[in-house]
């Protein structure tokens, strides 16, 4: 008989022990933490996590580091062949 091997599950990496919370924003606070996730590469979520964790003095997760971009700048359309 053969042995099954575990497969991994297939999606995004666990982010640990989290619970859902709603949050009702300022709407310019919103828009405010919206720019910076874009800046940054991350979700909404990730910004608001690091935002606390900096005012409770704690050091944020990992996942809600900016994103790096190793990869090479895109050019303008206008430049592209």
């Amino acid at each position: 008989m053969e042995s099954c091997r575990a497969r991994g599950k297939p999606g995004p990496k666990p982010k640990g022990d989290r619970t859902a919370t709603i949050v009702y924003l300022p709407t310019e606070f919103r828009r405010q933490a919206a720019e910076i996730a874009h800046r940054d590469g991350l979700p909404l979520t990730a910004v608001i996590t690091r935002a606390v964790a900096q005012y409770l003095g704690e050091p944020a997760p990992r996942y809600c580091e900016p994103k790096t971009t190793d990869q090479q700048p895109e050019l303008p359309l206008d430049r592209a062949s």
